[in-house]
């Protein structure tokens, strides 16, 4: 599968930045591979290299159409390459998709889709995506997948990560909420005494 490039900036472990923009461009990185660059990407001139998977901190990226929406790749140890979804003082969110992402015109983030043997007999397929929350301990916690319907187990696990009492947990499943990715909003609005 062909990686997409973009724009963006490579912040390394050791402090260092290193910014690909205007001719220069990244290849969103997937799994746990090396971040692939290039220098003069539309040129003859083109150069490129490979920056370490351990090396780095994180990656973000932007479509050069839509420099404004900017998205942050961090590379999990044990997971791989995860989009942080949301960056809250007390939640922090990822999700992995195994195929990697690419980005939208507009400048949104997308889970790629295997393109298998199975899509030539349209037989529907998923990349898998999960969603992990880190504590504020620093411990990474699978939340499952995020194409699955919100229920009780994934909303108490949520509320025992964030440290929500059993009476928030309650009021969260009596919501009825289906979508798992606005339960996590309904978190936030909570953590930050918006509900």
């Amino acid at each position: 599968m062909q990686a997409q490039s973009c724009e963006g900036r490579v912040y390394l472990k050791n402090g260092i930045q290193q910014l690909y923009e205007s001719n220069d461009r990244i290849d969103l990185p997937r799994k746990k591979k090396d971040v692939q660059v290039y220098r003069n990407f539309f040129s003859r001139q083109c150069t490129s290299d490979v920056i370490p998977f351990a090396n780095i901190d994180s990656v973000v990226v932007w479509n050069a159409t839509s420099k404004q929406n900017v998205r942050t790749l961090v590379p999990l140890e044990n997971v791989g390459w995860s989009w942080l979804y949301i960056n809250h003082p007390r939640l922090q969110v990822y999700i992995y998709a195994s195929q990697g992402y690419s980005v939208t015109d507009m400048g949104g983030m997308k889970a790629r889709q295997c393109n298998t043997a199975a899509a030539m007999f349209f037989i529907p397929s998923k990349t898998a995506c999960d969603f992990y929350v880190r504590q504020t301990d620093g411990k990474l916690i699978c939340l499952g997948d995020t194409y699955k319907k919100c229920d009780k187990p994934f909303i108490r696990e949520l509320c025992h990560c964030v440290g929500l009492s059993q009476e928030w947990e309650k009021k969260l499943i009596g919501l009825g909420e289906h979508n798992r990715s606005s339960m996590i909003q309904r978190v936030i609005e909570v953590l930050d005494g918006k509900q």
